[in-house]
């Protein structure tokens, strides 16, 4: 991309910026807006109507419109490339960011994809019949441990070992997250893996070298000194299944369908799986290796158990959907005093502290959501009560000073101070010429009802008025 003050049409030809979204841009203004040379010309509309472009135009590879998270993507590589020329201050640029974080798609929050038990229970037996022992392998801890298929990928060969009760464990290196952690695994899948284990330890491949640690590790995954790949170990074997089970959907090369289940609907399965049972949220987290609670957090909302409960109880066979006037609804029987009764009360449903539509024939309301109709007009008698009594009463309170309009201390302009001859005055309240200290005052009745001045000793609660007003 070119830089500086010299920027002309190379800086929509590609160049450094081929790959983000700066180049698409740029790419789109040549073809669109021949006449645009340099980016200071550029404005927000036209960002705005390449953002329209891409989300409706067809990509050349795929012949459909890009997805959401590619558009994300190319949005914020726009916006960035405007927030840095920015910073550097050159010449031909807006000087400023045209877009921003409002104007990319929000991505959808999707539910995690797991596989339903009825499928589940097909597909199992159809990966136990597999006759590649490394397909068996990492399907199988796939659909037991929740790894990502990166971290059952690269497993080293002593991965697995027993708790004291003999329980399998498997050691997952953290591909994604830099964490080795440790899982218990089904016994299914350790005798899997145990196969493996015994097939390779012979072989004589040499060591690779970690490129994350720099270690020494023999993989376990491995054919004739190469690692095997993850299309190879996950892809192939898992389509085979579901085309064995007849769990297919239209598409696929040759129209022969494609499997509605991927390897990576184990994780999501395995998962739902621990929320649904009762696990811990750390559980959750340990055994698929999250660092953010909210992850974990996706697992325990779809198996909440307090919303199927409700739901079931509200909304299941035989419930009671309106207390005891349920059946009366339902049989269309209600009287004529309780439909007036609803028809009074139902915009005090409306209100902020209103109440529930609850007839006086059943009783009262032990609803959470609202509060009661009494202890409402109740605070607002009290509040009402004070707040006249207070106006009402011209008296300032004892130490106080008398405030202004809505309790603010009058301001300078409305105090004025004199001098009481003939009493003493503490050294802290003396004026020049001896004499206590005396502050007027203009209360607030004078904002209403005409100009009126008092004058009160500092230090006492008594005050002399005298009202020019009506």
């Amino acid at each position: 991309m070119a830089r500086g003050p010299q920027a002309d049409r190379r800086a929509f030809d590609g160049g450094e910026a081929g790959a983000c979204g700066a180049g698409f841009f740029g790419q789109w203004l040549g073809e669109h807006h021949p006449g645009i040379k340099i980016f200071a010309d550029v404005t927000r509309q036209h960002c705005l109507d390449w953002i329209g472009h891409i989300a409706e135009a067809p990509a050349p590879t795929t012949g459909k419109p890009l997805g959401v998270m590619s558009r994300i993507q190319r949005i914020s590589g726009l916006s960035q490339f405007f927030r840095d020329t920015a910073l550097w201050q050159y010449d031909d640029v807006p000087g400023h960011t045209l877009i921003g974080a409002g104007d990319a798609p929000k991505y959808p929050q999707k539910v995690p994809r797991f596989i339903p038990e009825q499928d589940l229970d097909r597909l199992v037996p159809a990966i136990d019949a597999i006759a590649c022992p490394f397909q068996r392998a990492a399907l199988l801890v796939a659909r037991w441990s929740g790894a990502r298929r990166t971290e059952i990928h690269r497993l080293p060969l002593d991965c697995l070992d027993r708790y004291p009760d003999g329980t399998a464990r498997l050691r997952l290196s953290g591909r994604k997250t830099y964490k080795e952690r440790v899982v218990p695994l089904h016994e299914d899948a350790a005798e899997a893996l145990q196969k493996v284990i015994d097939l390779r330890r012979p072989a004589p491949e040499r060591p690779f070298t970690d490129e994350r640690i720099g270690e020494e590790i023999r993989y376990l995954f491995m054919s004739h000194g190469k690692l095997l790949s993850t299309y190879y170990l996950f892809e192939t074997p898992i389509q085979a299944a579901c085309k064995a089970v007849g769990l297919v959907r239209p598409g696929g090369g040759g129209g022969t369908g494609r499997g509605t289940v991927s390897a990576h609907r184990f994780r999501h399965t395995v998962g739902t799986q621990l929320a649904e049972r009762g696990a811990k949220l750390h559980t959750i987290m340990k055994v698929l290796g999250h660092t953010s609670v909210n992850m974990a957090l996706v697992y325990a909302q779809i198996s909440d158990q307090e919303v199927l409960r409700d739901y079931q109880a509200v909304l299941g066979p035989g419930a009671t959907i309106a207390g005891l006037a349920a059946d009366e609804l339902r049989s269309g029987t209600l009287p004529d005093a309780s439909v007036d009764w609803l028809k009074t009360n139902f915009f005090k449903t409306e209100l902020e502290l209103g109440r529930c539509l609850r007839l006086p024939a059943e009783g009262p309301c032990e609803c959470d959501l609202y509060l009661r109709e009494v202890r409402h007009h109740t605070r607002i008698r009290t509040t009402t009560a004070r707040t006249a009594r207070s106006r009402a009463d011209p008296r300032p309170r004892r130490g106080r000073t008398r405030l202004g309009p809505r309790g603010r201390t009058p301001p300078l302009h409305q105090r004025t101070y004199r001098k009481t001859p003939g009493r003493p005055q503490p050294a802290d309240q003396r004026g020049r010429g001896g004499g206590r200290l005396q502050c007027m005052i203009t209360p607030w009745r004078s904002y209403r009802s005409g100009p009126c001045s008092s004058t009160w000793t500092v230090g006492s609660d008594k005050n002399t008025s005298a009202s020019t007003g009506p």
